[in-house]
């Protein structure tokens, strides 16, 4: 476990070109981008290869992660972001479940995995010239947004952010979930949260993101749980309940279905 180090401003860059034990950052996301050779890149029990093809995964702070250098030559930029700096500029940034992975890329993420390229590219050249300049945190937010708005948890149905309304109740569903996830809370309880009703809100969440308010919630309290597995003793049991399950088989049956391990 160690921080990353922002003293100059919300983005650092690192070159890497060998394998890492497991660590974790709990200040940082980390956006790692293979640029030469083939490594193998571990977290949540799965280990994905990234090469020139299949170049770019995105760690999200707290998760315990490691690299396993496969070739020759090895090389991959590590992109740290300060997401709460950025929460100021993306109301919900920190409150999306964010995902950047070769294991799971439909299509129509191809053009968007484009733009994200040249991006970090422009990100990297103007790192190495400042980096604390004005232009590399409006790079790093125009990445932010992308990710958010192409490469989100719920779905490969983009939320239409520029809709206020679609914004305003999609970022009041992450939120009542992030804060409320180690309690006994339901649809009903969230429809009351937020004045509308539940046929409306339970409708609204499954044309907008393909998962119900339940998968939501679960997925947050399985987030929660594997950190507790990796940074505590504390037993399955204990987790469970700790992180709003009403029982053991609940929490397998999630863990299972959203990280595909037991």
């Amino acid at each position: 476990n160690h921080n990353i180090n922002f003293r100059h401003g919300p983005v650092m860059i690192m070159e890497g070109c060998g394998s890492e034990p497991y660590h974790m950052h709990r200040n940082a996301n980390e956006l790692i981008w293979v640029v030469e050779g083939e490594a193998g890149i571990t977290f949540n029990n799965n280990e994905y290869i990234l090469n020139t093809k299949d170049d770019l995964i995105l760690i999200v702070d707290a998760d315990f992660h490691k690299v396993r250098k496969i070739s020759g030559e090895l090389r991959y930029l590590s992109f740290y972001i300060d997401l709460p700096y950025f929460q100021k500029y993306i109301k919900d940034i920190l409150n999306v479940g964010l995902y950047v992975n070769p294991g799971y890329k439909p299509p129509e993420q191809e053009p968007h995995l484009k733009k994200m390229r040249s991006l970090l590219v422009d990100i990297f050249q103007e790192y190495r010239e400042d980096d604390s300049s004005r232009h590399l945190i409006d790079m790093t937010n125009q990445l932010l947004r992308l990710i958010r708005d192409h490469f989100n948890f719920l779905g490969t149905t983009s939320i239409d952010y520029q809709d206020q309304h679609t914004f305003n109740r999609m970022f009041g569903v992450y939120d009542f979930a992030y804060r409320h996830y180690t309690q006994r809370v339901s649809l009903s309880d969230l429809a009351e949260h937020l004045h509308v009703s539940q046929a409306y809100l339970s409708r609204s969440i499954k044309q907008t993101t393909g998962f119900s308010f339940t998968d939501i919630l679960n997925y947050v309290r399985c987030e929660e749980a594997s950190r507790l597995l990796l940074e505590t003793d504390k037993n399955i049991t204990t987790i469970t309940y700790d992180c709003g399950f009403s029982d053991p088989k609940y929490f397998h049956q999630y863990f299972m279905k959203f990280f595909h391990a037991s």
